[in-house]
């Protein structure tokens, strides 16, 4: 899989979408580092280039623009949205996200620790322990047998110098 840029005009008034797409999923996690990919893709929201989490998320903010990134199991994706006679700045940022990421250590760690809340609710939820549950019947110790989110004990492992 190579990494593709997807380019969307809808048609209907001045929106534009954007979604970089990475060969960077879940199932490249190395063993024992379980959520890496996912930690990676929400780290690239907390900041790039000369911007901090803080700037950054204004910038794109007063852009009008929205930002989602998240690692499946095959891929990392960064989706924007925003409008489309602003593509001129918007794009450039994308790919400053990718060529030029610079999330704190702090900032890494609170998405870590967002990571880890996430996975406690979904530890609590039956539909999504059964899922789990089947993947690891499937797939057992391979790429594809862990959540992209990771577990609890490999996030618990990670940090910034992962």
């Amino acid at each position: 899989m190579s990494t593709r840029l997807q380019w969307l005009e809808p048609g209907f008034g001045d929106v534009m979408a954007a979604r970089l797409v990475l060969p960077l999923g879940s199932a490249a996690d190395p063993p024992g580092q379980a959520g890496l990919h996912q930690l990676l893709a929400g780290s690239l929201t907390r900041g790039c280039g000369s911007h901090d989490a803080r700037s950054f998320a204004e910038w794109i903010e007063n852009q009008g623009a929205s930002l989602r990134c998240e690692a499946g199991d095959d891929h990392l994706q960064i989706m924007l949205k925003g409008v489309g006679s602003d593509r001129h700045v918007l794009l450039p940022q994308l790919l400053e996200m990718v060529e030029q990421p610079a999330a704190s250590d702090d900032q890494i760690e609170l998405e870590r620790d967002l990571n880890l809340q996430t996975l406690q609710r979904l530890e609590e939820d039956p539909f999504s322990r059964a899922q789990d549950r089947l993947r690891q019947l499937m797939f057992g110790d391979g790429p594809y047998g862990h959540d992209p989110l990771g577990t609890t004990a490999s996030l618990q492992r990670l940090s910034s110098q992962d």
